[in-house]
């Protein structure tokens, strides 16, 4: 799964999956995420803050997973310049 500015916030009930990562059973997947800490902070939600509950329910539950964090806002920059290493990072062969 490839996620750049995720929305895990109250939107469309994007604030559950943290939770839902680490209740339920592990499923056979890699997770890339990529955020900047100038993501948007609204009545919705903080974004960073939201991402970086998304990664500490992944590490919880001991995903195969990357994130990626920078300093950027609530666009498409950071994850753009790194979409490359994302899909090579997704892409990658199994450990053997």
């Amino acid at each position: 799964m490839l996620s750049h500015v995720g929305s895990f916030t109250n939107i469309r009930g994007g604030y559950v999956y943290p939770t839902l990562i680490r209740s339920e059973e592990k499923r056979p997947i890699r997770v890339f995420l990529q955020d900047g800490k100038n993501d948007a902070d609204n009545q919705f939600g903080n974004w960073w803050l939201s991402n970086l509950q998304m990664e500490a329910a992944l590490k919880f539950k001991a995903y195969d997973y990357q994130f990626a964090g920078g300093e950027g806002g609530h666009n498409g920059k950071h994850g753009g310049a790194i979409l490359a290493d994302s899909l090579r990072w997704l892409w990658r062969a199994e450990a053997k």
